[in-house]
């Protein structure tokens, strides 16, 4: 038998003493036996507490080892000094003898202000608001930073799949591993602050476990937002930190008294589908029937809302996914109508097989994530700007339609070479860049609007109708479009 055990009292004592920067301490115990045929040999470690783990081979040890080796070189760097203005460090804690992480830590410093006396705390993350830009990004973590007013602050998240008791139990689970994460010169007698939003740890329930053959595992989960307002959504289990689509959702009285939970068909979750409503509103007239085809369906937000607030407009839904509508239907309360058919087809397909056809639309809207978004740009996919393709779209939006794009950017050289495509297909092209999202809606037509007032005039009037279209429907009661902001951040594409 070959054990591996970390001696915790040894490491104690060096940083006390001075001797070392505290790395691991291991005992290696052998313990030899008469050898059996077809006995494996047994090998284990001990580097949590008392905690034995059987594991099956060498390398399983040599992991185990080298990941402890790893996480001490970070903790023993964060004990010598700031990381201001390098970035951040993350760390993944476990609990033993288990392969998904329990928490997620960034730790971020800011310069050290003396008079402060703000030394460290720890924020966690209520469950459900992980992916908010506040707690997703670096940008966002940096701004909580500086509200918290600590030099330095680690930001706890908590994954799927876990059982919280409670913000209390939480903090005294993780109470000996932040200390770990200390700043230089902090007593580790000193007891560290935790802070949080609200009084608890928010609350997760998984509603359904999917698999698509195209998009991988996936989840159904509720959530507890601000103001325990519940909402629902889809989350691919290989991009966790995504929100695929999200609802809101009310609780109504059922007619046996109960409360029963119905989407809010009102509420846009992804900012950018707000903009790309407003290019629906440009491109279909009121009071006139148009043809709008959305190419990427998700869980049907943005579907069901053009569904809800334009009457006249008639919406080809397509998706390659056929779990993402059986999701939709069940979950998001899609509804296939007369005015909302959904098709399961490969959306590069659909659109050739459009053009070939002659079939024409008011607006054709793209909305794709790509699975492979590693080169710079999530969406679309590649193949949905290829000249061919644009050529196509231009066929089915005709002289005077709209083609809506969602691009999601961040090489600049992808995106001059996307644009450099669109001008070369379409005469007039504008574009609106949200604030704190890489999400841009590219607004692109043959029609005659090239100069830059009538391309602002034309939006400004759209989106004010927009929010009247959404009030008159009661699908929202403030404005939904800031029209100042969409209007004096519009590019317009010489």
């Amino acid at each position: 038998m070959f054990r591996v055990c970390r001696c915790i009292e040894a490491e104690q004592k060096s940083p006390q003493s001075g001797d070392g920067a505290g790395l691991p301490v291991f005992i290696i115990v052998c313990t030899k036996f008469r050898k059996l045929p077809s006995v494996q040999p047994v090998l284990e470690v001990c580097l949590a507490g008392e905690h034995i783990q059987r594991v099956a081979s060498s390398a399983e040890v040599m992991s185990s080892v080298k990941s402890l080796q790893q996480s001490s070189m970070v903790c023993a760097k964060l004990k010598r000094g700031s990381v201001a203005g390098c970035g951040e460090i993350f760390l993944d804690l476990f609990h033993p003898g288990e392969t998904t992480p329990r928490y997620t830590v960034h730790v971020l410093d800011q310069p050290y202000a003396r008079e402060s006396g703000r030394r460290f705390a720890a924020f966690i993350v209520p469950q459900g608001r992980e992916t908010e830009w506040l707690f997703a990004t670096p940008e966002g973590r940096s701004t909580l930073l500086k509200s918290a007013g600590f030099d330095r602050l680690a930001v706890v998240t908590l994954h799927r799949d876990q059982i919280y008791k409670g913000l209390d139990a939480v903090q005294e689970e993780l109470t000996d591993s932040i200390l770990h994460l200390a700043p230089p010169g902090l007593d580790q007698n000193t007891q560290i602050p935790f802070l949080s939003v609200g009084s608890d740890v928010g609350r997760r329930e998984i509603c359904y476990r999917g698999h698509s053959q195209i998009s991988g595992d996936f989840i159904v989960e509720e959530v507890e937002g601000d103001g325990r307002q519940l909402f629902r959504r889809l989350i691919f289990l290989n991009n966790q930190g995504v929100i695929q689509s999200e609802a809101r959702l009310k609780l109504l009285k059922s007619r046996k008294g109960k409360p029963k939970k119905v989407v809010d068909t009102g509420y846009l979750a992804c900012e950018h589908h707000t903009y790309m409503t407003v290019g629906v509103a440009l491109a279909a007239p009121d009071g006139i029937e148009c043809n709008v085809a959305v190419i990427g369906l998700g869980g049907g937000g943005l579907c069901t809302f053009l569904q809800h607030c334009f009457q006249k407009v008639r919406i080809t839904a397509v998706d390659i996914d056929p779990a993402m509508l059986e999701v939709a239907t069940e979950y998001f309360n899609l509804v296939q109508d007369e005015r909302l058919d959904v098709y399961i087809r490969d959306g590069v397909q659909f659109i050739q097989q459009a053009a070939e056809k002659g079939t024409s639309f008011h607006a054709v809207l793209f909305d794709v994530d790509s699975k492979t978004p590693g080169d710079g740009m999530s969406c679309p996919p590649p193949q949905f700007l290829v000249p061919t393709l644009l050529q196509d779209v231009k066929k089915c939006v005709g002289d005077k339609g709209l083609f809506i794009l969602n691009l999601v950017c961040r090489s600049s050289k992808l995106r001059e070479e996307a644009i450099k495509n669109l001008k070369a297909i379409f005469k007039s092209i504008s574009s609106y860049k949200l604030e704190q999202e890489v999400n841009e809606i590219i607004f692109c037509t043959d029609d005659d609007i090239e100069e830059t007032q009538t391309w602002r005039s034309s939006l400004e009037a759209a989106a004010r109708r927009v929010n009247a279209l959404a009030k008159k429907r009661k699908l929202h009661t403030g404005e939904l479009v800031d029209v100042t902001n969409l209007i004096s951040c519009l590019k317009i594409t010489a």
